[in-house]
């Protein structure tokens, strides 16, 4: 995972660093009960969408990677699995990972995934090999 994606998740979180406790807990919460319940800088549409829109390309780019190493074609197989994306049609999809014109719901969903691998990439692998 990409440091700048770490990166970027953590200032919408309004976190120093991805290692203070405040930050931490904030992670633990997300990867334990997902994205959608609600967390301060992924709440709001604007915000999601704004999210996406800055940091599309890094995002992407996870999908993707995260799509290859599970054997998926490629990042829109992955990311049509989503249960926030079953009511979104597949062009729009496509349509978002190649563009910044985005539906609010798929730029909410895919901003939403970067906060959740970012919550597992820092709570499972970086914590647990600091351990």
């Amino acid at each position: 995972m990409e440091q700048k994606l770490i990166d970027a998740v953590v200032e919408q979180l309004g976190c120093e660093d991805s290692c203070d406790d405040d930050c931490l807990e904030i992670l633990r919460d997300v990867l334990n009960h997902g994205a959608d319940q609600g967390v301060s800088g992924f709440i709001y549409y604007s915000e999601t969408h704004d999210f996406y829109a800055r940091y599309q390309r890094l995002i992407v780019d996870h999908l993707q990677d995260e799509a290859e190493s599970m054997g998926m074609a490629n990042a829109l197989e992955l990311a049509q699995s989503f249960r926030c994306m079953q009511n979104a049609d597949q062009l729009d999809i496509a349509k978002a990972l190649v563009t910044i014109d985005s539906t609010a719901q798929i730029s909410n969903c895919l901003a939403w995934y970067a906060l959740e691998s970012v919550a597992y990439y820092v709570i499972e692998v970086l914590m647990e090999n600091a351990a």
